[in-house]
């Protein structure tokens, strides 16, 4: 693809190129996380994100290294639906992996959604937990929310391009988590029903709250099990765009280390 002559346009372009190389070459690789860190950095120095961490330097730090993570996520989606539009084919794209992870957003959606909005919920968690807060902001919200739409737009590219005829030999692995899921639901619904009709059965909305975050850890943690199979069963990784797996791993390794860091720096342990 050629850059458009536009000085603005051209700059965008000279920005986003690096997020286009299906194979990620290790210029495209340098230059991509080159400018996430450079913008993760602009928006770290101006706007810290923690305020209570006690040392200057690592305060900065970790506001970069969380802007940065935040980027490497948000942006993963879209490189792989600007493929599939370029090719016009969702081909290489385990329509199992993504079907769970729409439903692992789903889950994570509703969670923080409740989780922050509603203030029956943050009460009870508060009162379980010995007074501390529910650590669950806007922003999680948002990245919840986005992530369901996008990972949603990635199915419907499949549905698309492919067909959702297009079904793999490994598809019984997640029509049972799925039917699993719903029998879950559907326990659950019946435990609400018996609640409001004033049966012994009872369970709070937290706990309703805590299964789907369960369940979305569950599909975490599988999710990527057909779409290794369905690579493995066409000796090719064809189709499947590489920035995604360096984005995602990114953001986990960079979050890690904020994470570290910053209960390190509130704990006092060397870096005052």
């Amino acid at each position: 693809m050629t850059a458009p002559r536009n000085d603005l346009s051209h700059l965008l372009w000279y920005i986003v190129e690096p997020f286009t190389d299906e194979r990620g070459g290790l210029s495209s690789i340098l230059k991509g996380f080159g400018f996430l860190f450079f913008f993760g950095a602009i928006l770290g120095l101006t706007i810290p994100t923690n305020p209570d961490i006690p040392n200057p330097l690592w305060r900065s730090t970790s506001s970069i290294i969380g802007y940065t993570y935040t980027m490497c996520w948000n942006i993963s989606w879209y490189p792989q639906i600007f493929l599939n539009i370029r090719r016009k084919s969702a081909a290489g794209l385990s329509l199992d992996s993504w079907s769970l992870d729409v439903m692992g957003y789903l889950c994570y959606t509703i969670y923080t959604a409740a989780m922050f909005a509603s203030p029956s919920i943050r009460q009870e968690f508060e009162k379980q937990n010995n007074g501390d807060e529910v650590t669950v902001q806007s922003n999680d919200v948002v990245f919840a929310v986005h992530s369901l739409l996008l990972s949603t737009a990635w199915v419907g590219q499949i549905g698309y391009y492919e067909g959702f005829h297009r079904i793999s030999e490994q598809t019984t692995f997640s029509i049972a988590l799925i039917i699993g899921t719903g029998l879950i639901g559907a326990i659950l619904a019946s435990s609400f029903g018996s609640w409001f009709l004033g049966g012994i059965f009872y369970i709070t909305w937290l706990e309703y709250l805590y299964l789907l975050s369960f369940i979305k850890t569950v599909i975490t943690v599988i999710m990527y099990i057909p779409q290794v199979l369905l690579n493995y069963k066409r000796k090719s990784c064809s189709g499947w765009m590489i920035w995604n797996v360096l984005l995602v791993l990114a953001g986990g390794i960079l979050s890690t280390a904020q994470t570290i860091g910053d209960a390190m720096a509130l704990g006092g342990s060397g870096w005052d």
